[in-house]
């Protein structure tokens, strides 16, 4: 859900054995159902070429960071399992280097300027500190407050000018704010997990409310978006 990049490799025995009645062998194919981003079937370890599992691994590590989630490879293996030598593993060769940015965000600042009263709610994700960065100098460049969820790691960022508001879901459901509904609302990331929050946030009814990088778990549940950017959060915030 957090859309953090993620390679589960499970171990298995080969597929003739399922349901046969064999010591420690269960149905493993797609256990996790639809919550990864891609599920593979190994062949059996030791009966093909080392190119094959090379390219799953290839094809795993690119689902699990750019779809930016869990993707599961499932490996039976035949007795002995025990290796017959020395294990060589072979010298790491998936790609590395910075992650994906996107550019800043002409709607975001257009927002900005044309709206005073404007809000960010952080919602949970595995967003990198410079992104969480970005999106407090937003909002201190425009004096729009960013609601920080519990589980969005921006309650540790350091303040500096940005109004970072880390205790909305004590107060947000208080009778006197009812009224007090911003003109635009970006809620980036996941949905909030403090219910109080989340019933203020879906109020608000008549407020333009964007969803940045909602990812494959779409974050309105309330049905109150009219505006979506998709894709990478890194960059999008940027005011430089």
């Amino acid at each position: 859900h957090a859309g953090v990049p993620l390679i589960v490799c499970s171990g298995d025995r080969p597929a003739e054995l399922r349901r046969q009645g064999a010591g420690q062998t269960i149905d493993q194919v797609a256990i996790f159902g639809v919550a990864t981003r891609w599920t593979h079937e190994m062949p059996v370890a030791s009966e093909v070429d080392e190119a094959v599992g090379r390219a799953a691994a290839l094809r795993a590590f690119t689902h699990a960071t750019v779809d930016a989630g869990p993707v599961h490879l499932n490996w039976p293996f035949r007795k002995p399992l025990d290796p017959p030598g020395p294990l060589m593993p072979p010298a790491p060769s998936l790609p590395g280097g910075a992650a994906v940015r996107s550019a800043p965000s002409p709607l975001l600042a257009e927002l900005a300027a044309a709206h005073e009263r404007g809000l960010v709610v952080v919602g949970p994700a595995d967003h990198q500190s410079a992104t969480l960065a970005e999106i407090a100098a937003f909002g201190a460049r425009w004096g729009w407050p960013v609601v920080a969820d519990a589980a969005s790691g921006m309650r540790s960022i350091a303040d500096g000018a940005a109004p970072i508001v880390r205790t909305a879901d004590l107060w947000i459901d208080d009778d006197d704010l009812a009224g007090e509904a911003p003109d635009v609302v970006l809620r980036v990331g996941l949905g909030v997990t403090s219910a109080a929050l989340a019933r203020r946030v879906g109020s608000w009814r008549r407020a333009r409310t964007v969803l940045v990088g909602p990812g494959v778990e779409w974050p309105d549940p309330d049905a109150t978006a009219d505006t979506v950017l998709a894709g990478p959060v890194a960059g999008l915030f940027a005011t430089d």
